[in-house]
């Protein structure tokens, strides 16, 4: 079954954003033709000037970071009880599964427009995928389960009364942006201070698995939650770099309106009957927003050195952990559409260093 919700803001979002960097460039390309220093006295060419000397501007630069991020969640509650609720005690949560920092890299290409404050920037980064699994263990069959909430107020036998309850996830997060920045011509002295809009796209999928052996039934118990968010939408940010030509500090950050395209599919063996429920489609808006921070050296002039650390946050997507256990009358009919849970969010963080080579 194919259920289409209203498109969130994301693409007229988009559109704006595109239109308002265009407006940008196109103003202040005619305002630095018609004061190119942008203020009266002691201020800075355009550009990325600080103090009384100018951060070195070349024509095109690439880099390349390596980057290990930790992947952090909340939310999707308890696995397994040990015992019939209200007063049984969680035997498997979210916390019992590693949150390993996984290594991933980023490449960007830039390219900065003659002499003026304006560059144009497209990235695209990758993390390797969180694979992790817990297991929780009674050989008194005492593990209930979240389809008959615990065992209450009634358990049952197909997939309650537990001797062990194991669950797997996997979880992949790539994405790309295409920025334009442009430069704030300030007082010689002031930090340099850098507008960007953008376009931004965010992937996350997930896998979620959960099995059971329930000791008074021969067949075990699996589910399979399989989860996509495709985050599309404009954004915008701003830099900050204050130091001297060789060594300096650079901090960014920016946020996104994001439409997402995110889909479900649910399939379930239970007692030995199989249910693969058709994939349910939904669009909602979310939101992403990042920061960096990061010591930035330049040994040459076609190279520059960088470490630091950065910080991503996703939130209002659907995520495999939050959607595999919907009542079990829904898990176990095929025919039946479940609701899908859009409601998760990821925070992930991490260091990175790389280099950039400049030309």
């Amino acid at each position: 079954m194919h259920t289409v919700f209203p498109p969130g803001i994301g693409r007229w979002g988009t559109i704006l954003a595109l239109g308002l960097a265009a407006w940008a460039f196109a103003a202040g390309g005619q305002a630095l033709a018609d004061d190119p220093c942008g203020c009266n006295d002691g201020c800075n060419p355009p550009g990325f000037w600080t103090g009384s000397e100018a951060f070195p501007r070349n024509p095109w630069y690439v880099s390349a970071d390596a980057m290990a991020m930790q992947r952090l969640f909340t939310g999707m509650g308890p696995v397994a009880s040990l015992g019939v609720s209200p007063t049984a005690a969680w035997a498997l949560t979210q916390n019992d599964l590693d949150q390993p920092f996984q290594s991933g890299a980023q490449l960007l290409i830039g390219h900065t427009f003659d002499d003026s404050p304006y560059q144009v920037e497209v990235s695209y980064f990758w993390l390797s995928p969180w694979n992790t699994t817990a297991q929780a263990i009674s050989p008194q069959g005492n593990l209930f389960s979240p389809f008959t909430n615990w065992g209450s107020p009634t358990a049952n036998p197909e997939v309650d009364d537990n001797s062990s309850v194991s669950i797997h996830q996997i979880s992949r997060l790539e994405g790309g942006e295409f920025n334009v920045k442009t430069a704030i011509p300030l007082p010689a002295g002031d930090p340099t201070i850098v507008l960007m809009f953008g376009v931004r796209h965010v992937a996350i999928r997930e896998e979620f698995d959960y099995a059971s052996v329930p000791t008074g039934n021969i067949n075990p118990v699996s589910v399979r939650a399989h989860t996509n968010n495709d985050l599309w939408g404009p954004q915008i940010g701003g830099v900050i770099e204050y130091g001297h030509q060789d060594v300096w500090i650079h901090v960014d950050g920016r946020a996104a309106i994001c439409d997402n395209e995110s889909n479900l599919n649910l399939a379930a063996n239970v007692n030995g009957i199989e249910s693969d429920h058709a994939r349910v489609y939904q669009t909602n808006t979310a939101s992403v927003a990042d920061i960096n921070a990061a010591i930035m050296w330049r040994p040459t002039s076609a190279l520059t050195a960088k470490i630091g650390y950065r910080a991503l946050w996703v939130d209002q997507i659907a995520l495999a952990g939050r959607n595999y256990a919907p009542d079990l009358n829904i898990l176990t009919t095929a025919a039946a559409e479940p609701q899908m849970n859009t409601r998760g969010t990821l925070i992930y963080h991490g260091p990175f260093a790389g280099m950039q080579l400049n030309w």
